[in-house]
């Protein structure tokens, strides 16, 4: 996945439609079976096929790992998956193949990394804060803790901010990269699925074998971050000026 950068995180013109559209992630170039090594150590929390209908749509094969410090790190467009959920794995681990599934337009691999359900810069940037944001749980966000060292560390990178009782929404902070927000503690990875969620996905899958039923049409288990309570999340209008919609 060291492959050069093809598409950044941003507003790109879509490959598909032509017209300007935001970009969730970076996609790199590489050969078709190229091992996709995960970034970050943790759970991997999915892994499948990009149900429609769902913010993992388009993505075609798709894994997740949630880290410690609560970040989903998603690889789509894959030849095959290695991983599976629940499983833990290390940063470097190859969990799948690079290839072209989902809405792609050749070989690459999507990279993406969702903090609360909304996407972040996977290459570090900035954060646009969202109402209801507080300024220690954006830095139990990316460090995994907030008075262990995670707000020093993100006041250090903010020096602008005075006072970190007075943010406000649509206030833009700078945040550290996804790979190295890593938590300054040994604080555990978040829940993942449970064993009954486990089971489920797997009786679900093999129902679907058997009924002939496509994976995409299965609303994926477990406890990925951007599948849960859709409507409560607001996920497909986490940001006023750029709606989450499926662009690889």
């Amino acid at each position: 996945m060291g492959g050069p950068i093809t598409s950044g995180y941003g507003y790109r013109r879509d490959p598909f439609t032509g017209t300007k559209a935001f970009h969730h992630g970076v996609d790199t170039a590489g050969m078709l079976g190229e091992s996709i090594r995960s970034r970050v150590s943790g759970q991997v929390v999915y892994s499948g096929y990009g149900a429609s209908g769902t913010p993992l749509a388009g993505l075609g094969n798709v894994v997740a790992v949630q880290d410690a410090a609560g970040l989903t790190h998603i690889y789509g467009h894959n030849q095959n998956n290695y991983a599976r959920v629940g499983q833990m794995v290390q940063a470097g681990q190859s969990i799948g193949s690079m290839g072209s599934t989902g809405r792609s337009t050749g070989t690459h691999s999507h990279y993406e990394v969702r903090m609360g359900g909304r996407s972040i810069n996977p290459m570090g940037g900035t954060y646009t804060i969202q109402r209801g944001d507080t300024f220690s749980q954006i830095a139990k966000r990316y460090y995994g803790n907030a008075y262990n060292g995670g707000m020093n560390q993100l006041k250090a990178l903010n020096p602008h901010i005075k006072d970190i009782n007075r943010i406000y929404a649509g206030q833009t902070i700078t945040v550290p990269d996804a790979k190295t927000s890593t938590p300054t503690s040994s604080a555990p990875v978040s829940s993942g699925p449970s064993a009954s969620e486990i089971a489920a996905q797997q009786a679900a899958a093999a129902a679907a074998a058997a009924a002939h039923v496509p994976m995409d049409q299965l609303i994926p288990f477990g406890d990925l971050l951007a599948l849960q309570a859709i409507e409560k999340l607001h996920l497909y209008n986490h940001q006023p000026s750029h709606r989450l919609q499926r662009l690889e």
